[in-house]
């Protein structure tokens, strides 16, 4: 409840502040909140939005599984087995600060021009926020917890499964978040090229046509659709939380 209530009233901010430009500016780059969302509900029923929100959703959740696979599977297997460590891990962190997204031609060339290459690049960009905390989490997991599996005989299953996943799961889930915000981030750029679908294209676009009450409204579908998954993400962190305890 006191999160619902704190989300409103930043919503309830959000508006307020967006009215107070409108008011004062009255300029036709900041419009009216009102007319943003009228232009939402009657674009939303003549069904013209939809093919963009779809676009963009898709390419969301595939960058998302993507990069925990990815980076969940290279993560976990560097931080049990020292030479994987000593082979991936410094590879990963000289391109952890390197801006990602430049090589946004490379994947194009390589991969062409259709969904893989926007998709690849989102899980590029994404995946080292998985592998290192990940990463860390089990190269200095207490000595103790493994030996105690040993003396339980445990197998590599079973280890997996009872001591490193509960020791790694408020990790992974932080990093999920940061993950599907780098993922918005990204997505935003990538639906500036060779697309037509997406809310990216939709809010460039309607910028390039001045139409800025489309803009706006593109911008909202995109908060929206970004704080609906960061939602998700919280439940799904929630009823972790319950059953490890």
């Amino acid at each position: 409840m006191k999160q619902m209530l704190s989300k409103v009233y930043a919503i309830c901010m959000v508006l307020l502040v967006w009215y107070g430009a409108y008011r004062m500016l009255e300029a036709f780059i900041v419009p009216n909140p009102w007319h943003v969302f009228e232009y939402l509900w009657r674009e939303s029923l003549g069904g013209s939005l939809w093919p963009h929100i779809q676009a963009s959703l898709w390419r969301i959740l595939w960058s998302v599984a993507g990069s925990l696979f990815f980076g969940a599977s290279s993560g976990l297997l560097a931080g049990s087995v020292p030479l994987v460590d000593r082979l991936l891990t410094p590879i990963v962190y000289l391109f952890y600060p390197v801006p990602r997204v430049a090589f946004l031609p490379v994947f194009l060339l390589l991969l062409g021009l259709g969904e893989l290459s926007k998709v690849a690049l989102m899980i590029a960009v994404a995946a080292f926020y998985i592998y290192i905390p990940l990463r860390d989490t089990v190269k200095y997991l207490p000595k103790s917890y493994l030996q105690q599996a040993r003396q339980f005989g445990f197998n590599a299953w079973q280890t997996l499964r009872y001591i490193i996943l509960p020791c790694v799961a408020p990790e992974l889930l932080t990093a999920l978040k940061l993950t599907l915000g780098t993922s918005m981030a990204t997505l935003f750029f990538v639906e500036n090229y060779v697309t037509q679908w997406g809310l990216g294209y939709f809010i460039m676009t309607s910028w390039f046509k001045s139409d800025y009450i489309a803009l706006y409204a593109g911008i909202v579908l995109l908060s929206l659709l970004g704080n609906i998954l960061f939602a998700l993400l919280g439940l799904v962190q929630t009823l972790s939380i319950k059953w490890q305890a």
